[in-house]
């Protein structure tokens, strides 16, 4: 159970689920887990098969408080908007930890185990455990990711073995069904919070958080 000290903590926590919560569907691997997928945007827009309908991923950098794993923004250092200050980017000096990881956030249509599509959002990053480096190699090799299908797998279940691998299979069209998906908005998984409320929002003991999917 979790107790709110102001009624702001609370309204904030309600705003934040309607945005980022209710009917979105993230894509979660455990081990020995492997999904069909296809890719429904691009990375980049300059990408061979962008699709300006469907826009392209989400490329955000992403901090994560060392003091609770399920607080999470993203970063404003580099955002006009938010007067290129991040809170979180100026305590690196004393702590590495608050160190921000660029994520990729993206729509995918994930085939079930009867053959039926679904949309989901999976969102990764770009270390050595995850398939973002992979993905990009893709998309530099095809000029695109959505002509064809993937197997996604993960090995290992703990942080410090997980490893996700990613391997083209189909080339082809997508199916005729995928013109009737639904996207997801990937641009609103990760909140940019103003300077002033950024402090107080890593290090709080609520249990407000800034995205619905996290994954080794």
């Amino acid at each position: 159970m979790t107790v709110y000290k102001t009624l702001a903590n609370l309204k904030n926590k309600v705003e934040n689920e309607s945005k980022g919560g209710g009917g979105k569907k993230f894509l979660t691997l455990k081990d020995r887990d492997a999904f069909k997928i296809r890719f429904l945007q691009e990375l980049t827009i300059d990408s061979k098969n962008y699709n300006e309908d469907r826009g392209a991923a989400a490329i955000v950098a992403v901090h994560k408080s060392p003091l609770d794993f399920k607080k999470q923004m993203a970063c404003t250092a580099d955002n006009e908007e938010y007067g290129f200050k991040c809170w979180a980017c100026e305590q690196t000096v004393k702590d590495p930890k608050w160190r921000p990881q660029t994520h990729f956030v993206v729509n995918v249509a994930v085939q079930d185990d009867s053959k039926n599509w679904s949309t989901m959002i999976f969102d990764q990053t770009f270390n050595q455990r995850h398939i973002g480096s992979t993905l990009v190699e893709y998309a530099t090799e095809f000029n695109t990711i959505a002509d064809r299908s993937y197997k996604i797998s993960r090995s290992g279940s703990k942080m410090h073995d997980t490893n996700y691998n990613l391997i083209p299979i189909d080339l082809g069209d997508e199916p005729a069904e995928f013109a009737n998906f639904e996207m997801h908005d990937v641009n609103s998984i990760y909140r940019a919070l103003p300077y002033s409320e950024q402090a107080e929002f890593m290090t709080s003991s609520d249990e407000q958080v800034g995205s619905n999917s996290s994954s080794w």
